[in-house]
């Protein structure tokens, strides 16, 4: 703000705590005052990714949302959407494989249907992340580019 750096703040304080080097970092899209926050927890007995939303740039952030279904290895990814909800992405445990797995969520929290988006090796599959560019978003997993259904 003004050219400096804020202080960091707690989006939703969990107290989750891990000894290890976090490499399942959140994820965060701006645009103009509106923020979305996609992040993994395995704070207390599931591991999962939650999303929160903020209206004033970030100074504070609504309650967060549980968007995972199932047993969650993170990596989560989010792209805000034209009408202040936001698309989220992470990667989560099924039948042996790992799955790429997307939902919608709205401003206010409401969450849309999830689709699976790809499925292989957990290796395989990386960091997927999301990209908004103009009405679209794209979605990088593994070595493979694919454009998301509206």
């Amino acid at each position: 703000e003004n050219g400096r750096w804020l202080p960091s703040k707690i989006i939703f304080a969990a107290n989750w705590k891990i000894n290890a080097c976090p490499i399942n970092a959140a994820s965060a899209a701006a645009n103009g005052d509106q923020v979305a926050v996609a992040w993994y927890t395995a704070a207390g007995e599931k591991a999962r990714v939650e999303i929160a939303f903020s209206k004033d740039a970030g100074a504070t952030f609504g309650k967060p949302a549980l968007v995972s279904t199932g047993q969650a290895y993170g990596y989560s990814s989010v792209v805000l959407n034209d009408g202040g909800g936001a698309t989220v992405s992470w990667l989560e445990r099924g039948g042996g494989d790992a799955r790429v797995l997307v939902r919608k969520v709205s401003a206010d929290g409401a969450l849309g249907p999830v689709t699976e988006a790809a499925k292989g090796d957990r290796h395989n599959l990386g960091y997927p992340r999301l990209l908004r560019v103009g009405q679209d978003t794209w979605m990088v997993a593994g070595q493979k580019v694919t454009r998301l259904a509206k």
